[in-house]
């Protein structure tokens, strides 16, 4: 079903020669009892938090052992570009999770400081973390250790489309993301 869906969704973007598709087992199972990760972006950098608006100073993303090597590529990719540090993020999530998260959320960053964090579209900041290119790769790092499977397009280190089947064989736990990118001179 995942596959299904996830090719529906990519269907109608246009994909460059340098993106490329994976599917990746997301890590062992959690433990018997243990809680599944509940609304999208259920980690410490992109959950919402009373008082963590912007401006505020970018947690840096380090891979580990323990990461995906296609995660940990990319990462690698985009810290090696001469302009990855002004930029601008929009992340667009879908999902049938409740209660329903904010949908567009975009983060401006200025060197290593996120500077704002809106709803797209609306000047009214959002007074969350937002989701910085390092917070999108934790994000990505979560998913893996706790979904049964995690399906990423990357192109160019962005991870540009996300989908992720949270529990196998169950009915609308996954979860999209579409993620672009704008960087500024």
């Amino acid at each position: 079903m995942l596959r299904y869906v996830f090719t529906t969704l990519t269907v109608a973007v246009t994909t460059a020669a340098a993106t490329s598709a994976l599917v990746v087992p997301a890590g062992p199972a959690p433990a018997a009892g243990a809680a599944r990760a509940g609304a999208p972006g259920a980690g410490a950098a992109a959950v919402a938090q009373p008082g963590a608006s912007a401006p505020y100073r970018i947690t840096p993303f380090r891979p580990s052992a323990d990461d995906d090597p296609r995660l940990v590529r990319a990462w690698r990719t985009w810290q090696s570009r001469e302009d990855h540090r002004r930029y601008t993020t929009v992340l667009r999530t879908s999902c049938f999770c409740g209660p329903e998260p904010i949908k567009d959320v975009e983060t401006v960053v200025r060197g290593r400081r996120v500077t704002s964090v809106t709803h797209v579209g609306r000047s009214r900041e959002l007074t969350r973390h937002g989701y910085e290119m390092d917070a999108v790769y934790e994000l990505l790092r979560e998913h893996h250790a706790t979904a049964d499977e995690v399906v990423v397009r990357y192109r160019n280190g962005v991870p540009r489309r996300i989908a992720v089947d949270r529990i196998a064989g169950a009915v609308d736990d996954e979860v999209y993301y579409a993620v672009g990118v704008r960087l500024q001179p």
